[in-house]
């Protein structure tokens, strides 16, 4: 069974930033499977049953929503100095929190959820869920680094699995490359391509496994319909 740090497990489910899971959990307001946490360095199991003040972060009807989100809004559901992704009217008042994250300068598709067992497998290594991503680089790739960037890397000690890039030279230009990943470490595709000195001037998230951006408004959030939430429900379902 897939287990994390319990304040890592409640920023994964959007619950809090690692900062304030920290603060949460050391104040006692944190319940495991019944049990309050007082480490927040405690291994906790994906598929544990979260409170937060006694509170189940659970809904009893499940509810699926996806946002495009802008650039400059940060991946959080309170921040005292930022505009954070559920300050959305739609989302404000749905108990509904940001399956995984997408950081501040990035932009692009962004699940939301009240059923923190759906949210779970989302975000487990374990499902090997596909992400797609266009990004404009400052530069094109010269010969060899679009293979180069497929392979694994090392990112300072943590390796990537294989990742697929592709030249979007003939729908945009050039600068612009489509990458498809099955994992999420941190600022993950900007680290790869600062290991060849290449910057990156937008990154658009536009797949998240069978789920598509498509031509949601940047900005817009919108409730996903019964096929789209049965296709992601499959997509991880053990």
């Amino acid at each position: 069974m897939v287990t994390k740090l319990t304040h890592r497990l409640l920023s994964k489910l959007g619950l809090a930033s690692r900062t304030q899971a920290v603060e949460l959990v050391g104040a006692g307001r944190v319940r495991v499977n019944g049990q309050v946490v007082h480490d927040p360095a405690l291994w906790s199991a994906w598929d544990s049953l979260v409170e937060i003040d006694r509170a189940v972060v659970q809904a009893s009807v499940a509810q699926l929503f996806c946002l495009h989100k802008r650039r400059g809004v940060v991946t959080a559901r309170v921040d005292a100095r930022e505009k954070v992704v559920c300050d959305h009217p739609m989302l404000r008042d749905t108990g509904c929190g940001p399956v995984g994250r997408l950081d501040k300068a990035s932009e692009g598709l962004l699940l939301f959820t009240n059923d923190t067992r759906l949210a779970n497998r989302l975000t487990s290594p374990e499902a090997h869920l596909p992400k797609v991503y266009e990004v404009r680089l400052d530069r094109p790739l010269r010969s060899g680094e679009l293979e180069a960037l497929g392979a694994d890397i090392d990112l300072g000690g943590e390796l990537t699995s294989r990742s697929t890039w592709t030249s979007m030279e003939e729908e945009r230009n050039p600068s612009w490359v489509r990458v498809q990943l099955r994992e999420g470490k941190n600022r993950q595709i900007r680290r790869m391509l600062g290991v060849l000195g290449v910057g990156v001037q937008r990154l658009i998230r536009t797949a998240i496994g069978p789920l598509q951006l498509g031509s949601l408004a940047r900005g817009a959030a919108r409730a996903l319909d019964e096929e789209e939430a049965r296709a992601l429900r499959r997509a991880v379902s053990p």
